[in-house]
C-alpha cells in the first residue's frame, strides 16, 4: 500500500515521476546529454 500511495499521492506532477526510479538519486535531477552519452558510452564497455 505505501509503494502504491508514494505512486500515485506523492508523485502527481510528471517531471517528478524519475525521480521515482529505484536507485535513483532525488538529489540529481537529471544530466546533460553529454553526460548521459559518456555514461552509455562508458556502460556500453
Amino acid at each position: 500500500m505505501a509503494k502504491g500511495f508514494e505512486d500515485t499521492a506523492l508523485y502527481l506532477h510528471g517531471k517528478l515521476i524519475s525521480l521515482n526510479e529505484v536507485g535513483g538519486n532525488p538529489s540529481r535531477f537529471g544530466v546533460s546529454p553529454l553526460e548521459c552519452h559518456q555514461f552509455n558510452k562508458k556502460r556500453s564497455r
